[in-house]
């Protein structure tokens, strides 16, 4: 038997309402992210500088009762955090972020250490080619000491030895990019 259609008939006393659109269930989970996310950046600042976030009062008070708990009570810690995040949820994130400094992006210092990565990696494969390539470009490196380095990282690449002579290097690279 055929399912019957059902006409909905509305009475003209029914007021109409208007259908309220919700967030999609992801875009609320990245909202919860992103105010976790600023949590863990306000609770790495100082009161001084939480001041001048622009947040409730008592999401301020709520910051600073969590500077109170004792690093041992990690459970009332955790709750505490979870608050902070809900008390988030109801504040302007895009505002809170822009006032941390923040973006989604990486930091200036994050990009260039980022860069000097990839140069280990290039020594590690082109040897004195690149060498010659950062000299040109950070005039003051140890030529001597990158070539050493570099020979010590690229022969033991895959053994524990191998990974300690490779953040040698990057440490090398950083001293000579003044990323220290």
């Amino acid at each position: 038997m055929a399912k019957k259609t059902f006409d909905w008939v509305r009475d003209a006393e029914e007021p109409m309402r208007a259908l309220v659109e919700r967030e999609s269930r992801s875009k609320q989970e990245a909202r919860a992210r992103k105010a976790a996310d600023l949590v863990d950046q306000l609770v790495g600042l100082g009161e001084s500088a939480q001041k001048h976030v622009p947040l409730d009062d008592s999401t301020h008070r709520e910051l600073r009762e969590y500077a109170r708990i004792s690093p041992k009570a990690r459970s009332a810690r955790r709750r505490q955090l979870n608050h902070l995040g809900t008390l988030l949820l109801a504040e302007d994130l895009d505002a809170i972020e822009a006032a941390l400094g923040g973006g989604s992006g990486p930091t200036e210092r994050e990009a260039q250490i980022e860069l000097l990565v990839r140069w280990r990696k290039r020594f590690i494969d082109e040897r004195d080619a690149a060498i010659d390539a950062f000299i040109e470009q950070y005039p003051d490196a140890d030529r001597q000491q990158l070539r050493q380095l570099t020979s010590r990282a690229a022969k033991l690449v895959g053994s524990p030895a191998g990974t300690k002579a490779s953040r040698a290097l990057l440490k090398a690279l950083r001293a000579a990019a003044d990323l220290l």
